[in-house]
């Protein structure tokens, strides 16, 4: 209880020497700074989904060619030198 009012007491000493207007323009900017950084949060993390997805998709692309070039490799015919032989 002893602390609520120490700080209560701080906060009416800042207001007297900086001024009611003041306070409450540094505590809107600060939410504007806190709500800008939310949003900022929220952006990354859905760009992040985006990577990982992206990513996903392209291990699976990856994977099928693979796939592809093996299957295309075993139904071809090579000579001693590496060419396609008939």
């Amino acid at each position: 209880m002893e602390e609520q009012e120490e700080a209560t007491g701080f906060e009416i000493e800042v207001r007297k020497v900086v001024g009611d207007e003041d306070v409450l323009r540094f505590m809107d900017s600060t939410d504007s700074y806190l709500t800008l950084l939310d949003s900022l949060s929220s952006t990354l993390r859905q760009v992040n989904c985006i990577i990982n997805i992206f990513y996903f998709f392209c291990n699976i692309l990856i994977i099928n060619l693979d796939s592809s070039l093996i299957l295309i490799k075993s139904r071809l015919n090579f000579d001693d030198h590496g060419y396609i032989s008939n």
